[in-house]
């Protein structure tokens, strides 16, 4: 029988959420699990980054920039009407 390790639980992720108007970069840490070395789960929906939600798997860069790999089932996308 083989041993897989858990993923550790309790960690923390650094997300680019865009740029005050001094240039600086803003960022919003939010909860998550780890996958691997640079995949994350996202463990709750984030109020200032857009394009992610709870349940997420985000590969996220030491800047905070990310990807998004698999979309959480929490995500809510608003379509614009034509009218």
């Amino acid at each position: 029988m083989t041993h897989v390790p858990q993923p550790l639980a309790g960690t923390h992720i650094r997300l680019l959420a865009g740029q005050a108007s001094s240039g600086r970069p803003v960022y919003e840490v939010l909860p998550a699990r780890a996958v691997e070395s640079d995949l994350f789960e996202l463990a709750g929906s984030p109020g200032t980054v857009l394009g992610c939600a709870s349940g997420g798997v985000l590969r996220v860069a030491n800047d905070g920039h990310f990807e998004i790999v698999e979309h959480g089932e929490n995500l809510c996308v608003q379509a614009a009407g034509s009218g």
